[in-house]
C-alpha cells in the first residue's frame, strides 16, 4: 500500500461486498502479524474434501470486524470503534491449519489461540497507534477477552459465528450454513452487557443453532475431513514426542511452514507426505452416532493389535459443540423472559441432541481397513 493513503480505501470481499477501511484498520492489517493469517486456512483440511475451503483467517477476520461494525451499530445505536477492531483481531493466535494444531500443541505451551492472540497484542507493536485515532488500547483487550461488550463477537450470535457460518457455507458450496442474518441482526439487542434477543426473533435464531448444527455434522466433522486432520495431528504429536520440533516456534508458523518443517521429522514425514498428495487412510470405523463406552486410546491399542503402528492408523472420538449456549430472550419493552431453552423447545432439544451426540472414526491404511474394523465391531 502507498505511504500516503486517501482517507479511506476498498476491499472487495465475496461474502460481505466491499469493505471501505480507514486508516486506522489499515495500520493493523499491515503488521506481520496480521499478514501471516492470509497463509492460515479456515478448515485445516476440509479443502482436501471440498476444493473451494482455501479461505484463511484473513478474509473471516476482515468479515468478523464488519459484521461487529454492522451488529454494534444497531445494538449500541453507533459504532464502538474499539469493539470493532477486538473482532478484526479476534483470531490473530491462531495456530498453523487454525485449530488442528491446538490439542497437540497445548501440553507444552498450556495457550489455545485465545491466550496467544492475548499476547501478541500485548507484546507486539500492532496496537500501539490507537491512541491516534482516539481509541483505547485497554478496551480492546478488554473486548479481544470476551469481557463486557466482547461477548457481541465472543458469544454464541457473536458477529464471530455469524461470519464464519456464512463464509464457510459460501466456500464450501453447501448450503446448510445459510442464515437469515438481516434478521437477526434487527432482533439483537443487549441485556446487562450481554447479547440477547427478542421474542419475536426466536425462529430465526432456532435456524441459526440448526444451520450451525449441520454445518458440524456434514462439513466440519465429515469423515473424510475429520481423517485428513486427525493424520495432521498424529504427525504434529509424533514430531513434539521425538523432540525434533521446537513447540514454542511452531505456534507461530503459517500452514505451508509447518507442513514444510513436519516433512522434515522423520515419522511425521510419512503421513505428511500422504497428505500432501491425498492418500488418506481408508475408514475401517465410522459412527456419526456413537454411545459406546470405549475411549480412543482403546480403539487405538485395537489397532496396534492388528498390526499397525503409529505412523498407519489414526483413532479419535469427537464430541458435538454448542450444548453450553445460553441466549437470553427478552419481550418488546426488554423485559426477561427467561433463556432460548425455555422459551424454544426446538433449541433445547439441539442442545440435548449436542450434549449427546459423539462421532467416532479409526482409520487406516487401504489393505488393514476391512481386518481392522471387524476387530473394532467385535471389541464393541
Amino acid at each position: 500500500m502507498a505511504e500516503k493513503r486517501k482517507k479511506h480505501f476498498y476491499i472487495r470481499d465475496p461474502v460481505s461486498g466491499d469493505l471501505q477501511i480507514d486508516n486506522a484498520v489499515a495500520k493493523i492489517i499491515e503488521a506481520p502479524e496480521f499478514q501471516r493469517l492470509r497463509y492460515v486456512k479456515q478448515l485445516g483440511f476440509s479443502y482436501l474434501v471440498f476444493p473451494g475451503a482455501h479461505h484463511t483467517r484473513f478474509e473471516h477476520s476482515l468479515g468478523t470486524w464488519n459484521v461487529t461494525k454492522d451488529i454494534s451499530s444497531r445494538v449500541l445505536d453507533s459504532e464502538d470503534k474499539e469493539l470493532c477492531v477486538a473482532g478484526l483481531l479476534h483470531d490473530i493466535g491462531h495456530m498453523p491449519l487454525s485449530h488442528e494444531s491446538e490439542r497437540p500443541l497445548y501440553p507444552y505451551i498450556k495457550m489455545m489461540h485465545e491466550d496467544l492472540g492475548k499476547r501478541i497484542l500485548e507484546e507486539s507493536s500492532m496496537l500501539d497507534s490507537v491512541g491516534d485515532y482516539g481509541m483505547s488500547k485497554k478496551k480492546i483487550l478488554r473486548y479481544f477477552s470476551g469481557l463486557g461488550r466482547g461477548k457481541i463477537v465472543t458469544g454464541p450470535l457473536g458477529s464471530d459465528r455469524v461470519d464464519y457460518l456464512m463464509r464457510d457455507a459460501y466456500y464450501t458450496g453447501v448450503a446448510y450454513g445459510m442464515i437469515d442474518y438481516y434478521r437477526i441482526r434487527n432482533l439483537l439487542t443487549l441485556y446487562i452487557d450481554e447479547p440477547a434477543a427478542y421474542a419475536s426473533g426466536v425462529d430465526a435464531i432456532e435456524s441459526f443453532f440448526i444451520a450451525r448444527y449441520y454445518m458440524y455434522s456434514s462439513v466440519y466433522l465429515h469423515h473424510a475431513v475429520l481423517t485428513a486432520n486427525a493424520m495432521y495431528r498424529k504427525a504434529l504429536n509424533i514430531a513434539l514426542d521425538s523432540g525434533d520440533l521446537d513447540p514454542y516456534a511452531f505456534m507461530y508458523r503459517n500452514d505451508q511452514e509447518a507442513m514444510t518443517e513436519l516433512e522434515g521429522i522423520g515419522g511425521s514425514a510419512k503421513i505428511v507426505g500422504k497428505i500432501l498428495n491425498r492418500k488418506l487412510f481408508k475408514r475401517a470405523y465410522y459412527n456419526p452416532n456413537f454411545h459406546g463406552d470405549i475411549t480412543e486410546e482403546e480403539l487405538g491399542e485395537i489397532a496396534q493389535k492388528a498390526g499397525l503402528d503409529e505412523t498407519e492408523y489414526v483413532a479419535e472420538i469427537h464430541h458435538m459443540k454448542g450444548n453450553e449456549d445460553r441466549i437470553k430472550v427478552l419481550s418488546k419493552d426488554k423485559k426477561d423472559l427467561g433463556s432460548l431453552d425455555d422459551i424454544s423447545d426446538i433449541f433445547k432439544i439441539l442442545k440435548e441432541v449436542l450434549q449427546k451426540r459423539r462421532i467416532a472414526i479409526v482409520a487406516c491404511d487401504h489393505k488393514h481397513s476391512k481386518k481392522l474394523g471387524a476387530m473394532i465391531e467385535k471389541a464393541l
